[in-house]
């Protein structure tokens, strides 16, 4: 009778486990960063960093991250670099922060360039968030915004521009 019941208590151990697992994958937050960039009526660049929360439970995020205008292929810095710390809260499922940051000295022949994808703007650093069962997630991310398309990872910048038509990657 012992045994028996030893059995039915791990059982119902690891049927709780599996329970617990399945809610935690079907709440937990999953935050992903996202850049975007845009050019306004009077010329000023402005790049966009959001976080997005996928899963359905409330989340806290605080992140460290640099904005940086560089050139394409070489990924070199050019004038424009700045840091930025944020905490935010994020409530509901498909939504997040954004951040906007106007891009000082953003011309004419910078838009051009951007287009053409020889210009981009990076956003690399660091987040972390609760994803709402008592784990905390720290992640890096390097994302670049070229030609007004969705963000590239850092790491796939050197395949993006082989894709390139060759008129435009002269």
């Amino acid at each position: 009778m012992w045994l028996e019941m030893d059995r039915a208590n791990r059982d119902t151990e690891s049927a709780l486990k599996l329970n617990k697992d399945m809610i935690k994958a079907t709440y937990a937050s999953v935050v992903v960063p996202d850049i975007g960039f845009a050019m306004d009526i009077s010329g000023f660049g402005t790049a966009n960093v959001g976080f997005v929360n996928h899963g359905k439970a409330i989340t806290n995020i605080t992140a460290q991250y640099d904005v940086t205008q560089e050139s394409l292929p070489d990924e070199k810095r050019m004038g424009f670099s700045k840091s930025f710390t944020i905490k935010d809260s994020i409530v509901r499922e498909n939504e997040g922060p954004n951040h906007y940051t106007v891009i000082d000295g953003f011309s004419k022949r910078d838009l051009d360039l951007y287009k053409a994808s020889r210009e981009g703007i990076r956003v690399s650093g660091t987040f972390q968030y609760d994803n709402g069962f008592g784990d905390v997630i720290t992640n890096n991310f390097c994302l670049v915004s070229a030609a007004f398309n969705s963000a590239i990872k850092c790491s796939e910048i050197v395949r993006y521009m082989h894709s390139l038509p060759p008129q435009t990657n002269q």
